[in-house]
């Protein structure tokens, strides 16, 4: 229809493009005065014939709250770290392979994250869970073993643990806090043997590092040769916002809408270069803050 043609000031009337604008008038359902009260009448009698109500629609909530999850039955290969932007079903992650980065450029901001996800991998048994914390930014109320100091002690465990890696009958995971400040935290010797444990990483079937770390810091690793022989960036998790403007985590397909798309725990989960948008799991912290 033209822009300006509009259909006369009558309730009820309107204008349809067919072969030519045509103008039409909708019919009543009751008299004009009575429509309101007969559309909430004709809701009641609805309601008592007990009718299958239409699916509800559903919704990204605010925060997604790792309660939920504990008691589930999963293991390394199906953690529920988030709820997907697109189709609103919970994604999962496989933390059984050897090395997980976990990348953000605000540590502080997306700890939450980290929380809930030591919550649920508490849950996996036969597992041994150490957190190696360079950055001193874990506050411990889970019961967790820390390393914040003295990293030459835990380096030499993992070293003990790495060359017993068959022996095991118990699956160990590091979570690591500031890798890349781990370098400027330590003797060259220290460095010299957590080298050694990473050299041969693919070899390992029961010691696994999840890598919590600044983007800025952690693209120092990236020279390191034990890094250039066994890290595959096409994978990983990146928390926040940026995603874009980072090259640790490639992620080659990223829709310009999805640049510029900003919400409140956003994350990216990364499997062979291609991306999921995830509002991330938190923990009750979170909520309590709130």
């Amino acid at each position: 229809a033209p822009r300006d043609l509009i259909p006369a000031n009558h309730f009820g009337r309107g204008i349809a493009k067919l072969e030519k604008p045509l103008e039409f008038q909708t019919a009543y359902i009751s008299k004009p005065d009575d429509i309101n009260i007969t559309i909430q009448t004709m809701v009641n009698d609805y309601k008592k014939l007990k009718l299958k109500k239409a699916p509800r629609i559903p919704s990204m909530p605010d925060f997604l709250l790792v309660d939920q999850f504990i008691n589930e039955k999963y293991d390394l290969t199906n953690i529920p770290i988030g709820i997907s932007k697109n189709k609103l079903s919970i994604c999962t992650y496989d933390f059984s392979v050897n090395y997980t980065p976990i990348l953000t450029n605000d540590l502080k901001a997306n700890m939450h994250f980290i929380y809930a996800l030591i919550e649920l991998l508490k849950q996996i048994p036969n597992t041994k869970i150490r957190i190696i914390d360079v950055l001193k930014l874990y506050e411990n109320y889970q019961g967790i073993k820390v390393y914040n100091e003295d990293f030459d002690t835990i380096i030499k465990q993992i070293r003990i643990e790495a060359l017993d890696d068959l022996k095991n009958d118990y699956n160990n995971l590091f979570i690591i806090i500031g890798l890349g400040a781990f370098k400027n935290n330590v003797p060259d010797k220290t460095q010299r043997t957590f080298n050694f444990v990473f050299e041969d990483i693919k070899k390992y079937t029961k010691n696994r590092f999840i890598i919590y770390d600044d983007y800025n810091s952690y693209k120092s690793l990236e020279v390191e040769p034990w890094f250039v022989k066994n890290i595959d960036k096409s994978t990983g998790i990146w928390l926040g916002e940026n995603a874009a403007n980072q090259l640790s985590i490639k992620m080659p397909n990223l829709s310009l809408e999805e640049r510029k798309m900003v919400f409140s725990q956003i994350g990216y989960i990364v499997k062979n270069s291609s991306h999921t948008i995830i509002r991330y799991v938190v923990d009750k912290e979170f909520d309590d803050e709130k």
